[in-house]
């Protein structure tokens, strides 16, 4: 399944990246730190792609590729990191970082709905558990507050 081994993908180097950002103090303006981020997201991409292409399928482009390659940039892309700059301004990094944890849970939501994949049991339990963490986490940090 294409989609799985893309959600891996994702995740792998979503989890990379949000450790290196944890070590990034910046200067840059947001839409230049934005710019950088998605350079180095998609160069981060470049050897999955190139494996794909060599070992599983190759891509054919055509319009639906165009139109869920925009998609996937405009959606979860600048979206997803203004909102994300936004709550982590109001919040802090330490509890906006757990929202990370919420990705999965939209892959799997985007997977039953956009590409026919079926809800597993393992689906609805990692579900509970990453709203449970993020639960934990607030109420520790409502406490402390």
């Amino acid at each position: 399944h294409t989609a799985y081994r893309r959600q891996r993908q994702m995740c792998i180097r979503d989890r990379l990246f949000s450790i290196y950002l944890f070590y990034w103090n910046s200067e840059l303006k947001i839409f230049e730190r934005f710019t950088l981020i998605s350079f180095f997201g998609a160069l981060s991409l470049l050897p999955f792609y190139i494996g794909e292409e060599i070992f599983y399928k190759q891509t054919v482009f055509i319009p639906e590729f165009y139109f869920w390659v925009i998609f996937a940039a405009i959606s979860p892309g600048i979206i997803a990191f203004t909102l994300y700059t936004i709550a982590q301004k109001k919040l802090g990094a330490s509890l906006t970082g757990f929202t990370l944890y919420v990705f999965t849970v939209y892959g799997a939501i985007y997977g039953y709905f956009l590409f026919d994949e079926k809800f597993e049991n393992y689906h609805f339990i990692g579900t509970i558990l990453v709203f449970f963490g993020i639960y934990l986490a607030k109420k520790k940090n409502v406490k402390k507050v």
